[in-house]
């Protein structure tokens, strides 16, 4: 009799082991399965823990808390009804901004855009190794708000400048040479390995060559796919968008800039970590 219950124990045990290590291998499945797309603008609370959460993983909690901040003070200043409630399939939503600035207007606001964003998430990883000529003509707006605001301390101010610089260049429309010409100048500069600065770089020419970073934002890993955050421009909101791929990324970042054509210049490119994508 002893015996026939110590074999049932047994087997009961090995049950209970094998429910558990398919209980596991269960919840690995569905941590691997590729996410779907989808965009929010973290009005909700729901989807600011899950972008907060999921940046910290990877980013200066300090430096997370700092966007969270913009992000929220900016979503209160413009309202839940001009903006996307949780995350949505359109991951192309497009914004009525003329209501979006009519509601901001006399509001004690913080203008922020993308370069500024970044930034904040990046600084803490970015390292200049070869110091250059620094030209901010471009950045007049940026550094505007950046003083306003108190956004960054006068070194911060520094590295800003010199990581979003013009970057002159030569007359090719050719998007692979201009790619790496900018790679020569961001080779110097060393990044985070646990995520990604995406950029879209501009060739502009309407005061000699130069290339720009004309847009961007941090793409960090997530469970089965990708998250990348930005802000759209200083009047239109944050957004975070959930990809399958980084591939999915750069394809939404080259649909966003197809339009922006100059006949006379090679068209936008993008970067990722300060290597050309092809």
């Amino acid at each position: 009799m002893k015996k026939i219950l110590a074999i049932l124990a047994m087997a009961l045990i090995l049950g209970a082991c094998g429910q558990k290590d398919k209980a596991i291998e269960s919840k690995k499945e569905v941590q691997n399965q590729a996410i779907e797309p989808g965009l929010s603008n973290m009005v909700d609370e729901a989807s600011q823990k899950f972008v907060e959460e999921s940046l910290k993983e990877k980013i200066n909690p300090t430096s997370v808390d700092s966007f969270m901040k913009l992000v929220k003070d900016y979503n209160k200043a413009v309202g839940p009804d001009l903006l996307v409630d949780g995350f949505i399939k359109d991951i192309n939503k497009t914004y009525d901004t003329g209501k979006i600035i009519n509601r901001r207007d006399g509001q004690d606001l913080i203008d922020t855009n993308c370069r500024i964003n970044a930034f904040l998430l990046s600084a803490d990883e970015l390292t200049n190794k070869n110091q250059t000529e620094i030209d901010d003509s471009m950045l007049f707006t940026d550094l505007d708000m950046i003083k306003k605001g108190k956004i960054f301390n006068d070194d911060e101010t520094l590295k800003f400048r010199e990581f979003f610089t013009s970057i002159p260049t030569e007359g090719s429309k050719d998007p692979a040479v201009q790619g790496k010409l900018a790679e020569k100048y961001y080779q110097n500069w060393t990044y985070s390995e646990k995520f990604d600065l995406i950029s879209v770089m501009i060739h502009d020419k309407l005061d000699g060559d130069k290339l720009f970073i004309g847009h961007i934002g941090v793409l960090t890993e997530i469970d089965g796919g990708y998250l990348f955050v930005e802000k759209i421009s200083f009047e239109e909101p944050y957004q975070a968008i959930k990809f399958k791929t980084k591939e999915d990324c750069y394809k939404y970042l080259k649909d966003k800039f197809k339009d922006f054509i100059d006949p006379e210049a090679a068209p936008p490119f993008i970067m990722d970590n300060g290597k050309y994508v092809e």
